[in-house]
């Protein structure tokens, strides 16, 4: 489709364009990520806040499948053990569980962040070739899966602790 002219519709005025014009406008436009994150962070492909959470070994987003879907995580399950009426044998399990994913969280989370680090540095300094930047950006997924499996791992044996009953009024109280 050959196009010359297009008419654009700007602040409420119809006006004629051409393409140099329209394509001078799109490629011009401010970066959505622009002052987004400060430019002396290390890692800027992620918030401060993710970062702090991915660091203390708390969620960060990772286990959103499992929760989208309401299948439980010990976190939230500790947090809610009364009103899920929790036996203190199920609560032993899953402050068992909770330990356990927390101590390999910070582990891998740590890993995560500095393969995500790395990525940015090396972007920073211009030293990337194709195949080093397919290197690091392998490196980073591949970290992050593992911390994504950690946290949705957690969430599969909390889901296995749980009567059914339970996890319907965990659903309930997270709004599912």
């Amino acid at each position: 489709m050959n196009v010359k002219w297009v008419m654009v519709l700007s602040l409420g005025t119809l006006v004629a364009a051409g393409p140099a014009t329209l394509l001078a406008q799109t490629h011009h436009t401010r970066s959505p990520y622009a002052g987004q994150f400060s430019p002396s962070a290390p890692i800027r492909a992620l918030s401060p806040e993710e970062v702090r959470q991915i660091a203390a070994g708390e969620g960060a987003g990772m286990a959103k499948a499992a929760e989208l879907n309401g299948v439980p995580g010990p976190r939230h399950v500790l947090d809610m053990a009364s009103g899920l009426d929790l036996t203190p044998a199920q609560r032993g399990k899953i402050q068992a569980i909770y330990d356990d994913m927390h101590a390999r969280a910070v582990i891998v989370g740590k890993g995560y962040l500095s393969a995500q680090e790395a990525l940015e540095r090396d972007f920073r300094a211009n030293r990337l070739t194709a195949a080093t930047l397919a290197k690091r950006v392998a490196d980073v997924n591949r970290i992050r899966g593992n911390l994504e499996t950690v946290h949705l791992t957690a969430h599969l044996a909390t889901a296995r602790v749980l009567t059914p009953r339970q996890i319907a009024h965990y659903k309930k109280m997270r709004g599912y």
